[in-house]
């Protein structure tokens, strides 16, 4: 479906029963909801699963200049606020584990729990995503070559149909959108921020993630008291694609002890 959030045309991926307790699962920089389609599929059953694509990536428009987590985590609250969702647990790879920091920071009341994928306190070195946006600013995504998309998953799943798939989407991502998007990730830092999150919350990470390795996820899960780390074996960047079972099994058993009431849409 198609949301107005702050004056853009937003795709949202809806997966699950209305009433069920809402889950939002937010993507990478360059990617979309489509590398949460089969994870969202295993937790429908329980959850209502809402899988949005950030401005300039996958089916929502994009907009010019910087982005920042603080722009996208206000494009998810006026996104809950439209559906009717006043608590959501709340999920994010990469980027999206950035805006879910965000989100948790600035709306301890939205935010039930946290499910950080291949994420950090922050992803340096800030200079190469400015050199990322200058590029892409330039030639579009496809000036970013291979370099990008091949940390993402292991050669054996990018030969793949579903690997094709993913290789497509970044290189439709527009120009505006990664550019965008590759700022609001230069200027992230939560690390001062930290502290202040107190909700449970869960950590994934790839073994072989070399975009954000495994001591970025035991950083982060040292940052967030009562933080649980899963490392999800033989896994790159984004493993909710390239082994979304084990993500959406650990995702299920940390969500079941934590009591939520149903969304009121």
């Amino acid at each position: 479906m198609i949301v107005t959030i702050n004056g853009v045309e937003t795709f949202v991926a809806e997966r699950g029963v209305a009433d069920a307790p809402p889950l939002l699962l937010m993507h990478s920089i360059g990617t979309s909801s489509v590398i949460w389609e089969d994870v969202a599929a295993d937790l429908a059953t329980d959850y209502r699963v809402l899988c949005p694509d950030f401005r300039g990536h996958g089916r929502s428009a994009a907009t010019g200049g910087a982005y920042t987590t603080a722009l996208l985590a206000s494009d998810m609250v006026v996104l809950c606020e439209a559906l009717g969702v006043d608590r959501v647990h709340v999920g994010g790879l990469s980027l999206g584990g950035l805006v879910a920091q965000q989100l948790a920071i600035d709306r301890p009341d939205l935010v039930a729990s946290l499910i950080l994928c291949d994420t950090g306190l922050a992803l340096t070195p800030s200079a190469m995503w400015r050199d990322r946006a200058a590029m892409v600013g330039e030639g579009g995504v496809a000036a970013l070559g291979h370099a990008v998309f091949d940390r993402w998953v292991t050669p054996s799943f990018a030969a793949t149909e579903q690997g094709k798939r993913l290789r497509d989407t970044f290189l439709n991502t527009s120009a505006d959108g990664y550019a965008g998007a590759a700022h609001a990730i230069a200027d992230a830092d939560f690390t001062g921020a930290s502290p202040a999150i107190d909700v449970p919350t869960l950590i994934v990470v790839g073994s072989e993630d070399m975009a954000t390795p495994v001591a970025l996820a035991r950083e982060l899960a040292t940052a967030i008291s009562g933080a649980h780390l899963h490392i999800v074996e033989g896994a790159r960047h984004i493993p909710s694609i390239e082994m979304p079972g084990e993500v959406a099994t650990e995702i299920a058993i940390f969500l079941r002890d934590i009591p939520l009431r149903r969304s009121v849409a």
